[in-house]
């Protein structure tokens, strides 16, 4: 559980030590705005991701829609987090459902595993809209750890999306953590390997496999990977590899210039909105260049 305290990188040493061996409480963030600051007609719900795990979310409904997108905030971060790409897909005729991983917003539990289990909560999400509508096209949406969960569904667990967008998606759990604790001024090993170790007793399985391009190799749905340029906490060119490893024909890797581990609409709305715009007509590979 401690993990997820370690990624801002702002941590003195000696409490990176005792959160790799005690570990620590998540802090939450709620939610500040909701749809209706952006005069958007919701309803709020919960659902159960798994024993004791419950799962809060907003739905935004587009009357007439045959569209639907999900939406996955990142690490540290909740369902208001991406309200603003939300309203955008809104108008882009897309019913829209924005969901709190575990131990964020409205959710239980205190804890994140950098996508891993998270992949659980959205593929019970995923249950909820199969079961309760009959959309034709569904659309994923994933800034960094929501982009690695919805990797991991569509690998593991089952998940059908018609297209993928994700933005700042990191390549492993390993990574992730290396990059974060050099920001910090301290080698990266042992460290890293060390959290990741403790991270495998916790969760009785293996973090050194939490790789993201092994994910990729399995996804043959048409994917656009926006990555910040400077990003310190995700590696560009680990993001590629994890790009080249995507089985689809239809896919592009957008470089967000000067940008860093942030929201790229909130920074850059032409280009974001543009390349959004244009991956959503696409139809097929020559269309999407």
């Amino acid at each position: 559980k401690g993990v997820s305290e370690i990624e801002d990188g702002n941590l003195h040493w000696f409490v990176v030590i005792k959160i790799i061996l005690f570990g620590k409480k998540l802090a939450r963030k709620s939610s500040i705005e909701t749809p209706a600051d952006y005069g958007l007609e919701y309803s709020e719900h919960k659902i159960f991701s798994g024993p004791g795990v419950e799962i809060c979310f907003w739905s935004i409904p587009n009357l007439n829609s045959k569209k639907v997108i999900i939406l996955c905030h990142g690490h540290k971060k909740n369902k208001s987090n991406v309200l603003n790409e939300a309203n955008f897909f809104w108008k882009q005729g897309f019913n829209c459902f924005l969901m709190d991983f575990r131990g964020a917003g409205s959710s239980n539990k205190s804890y994140n595993t950098a996508g891993y289990l998270e992949a659980l909560d959205l593929k019970a999400l995923d249950d909820y809209v199969n079961s309760y509508f009959n959309f034709e096209e569904k659309v994923y949406f994933g800034h960094s750890m929501g982009a690695v969960a919805i990797f991991r569904a569509t690998s593991e667990l089952g998940l059908k999306p018609d297209r993928i967008i994700v933005e700042a998606i990191y390549k492993s759990l390993l990574e992730t953590l290396k990059s974060r604790v050099r920001l910090m001024g301290l080698p990266s090993f042992p460290l890293a390997h060390m959290i990741v170790f403790y991270w495998s007793i916790i969760q009785k399985k293996s973090g050194f496999q939490m790789d993201m391009t092994k994910f990729a190799r399995k996804i043959k749905a048409p994917v656009l990977m926006f990555h910040g340029e400077k990003d310190p906490k995700a590696e560009m060119k680990h993001a590629r590899e994890g790009f080249n490893a995507l089985q689809g024909e239809v896919k592009k890797f957008v470089v967000m210039p000067g940008l860093i581990h942030e929201t790229y609409l909130d920074k850059m709305e032409i280009l974001w909105a543009t390349e959004v715009t244009i991956f959503l007509e696409t139809k097929a590979i020559n269309d999407f260049s």
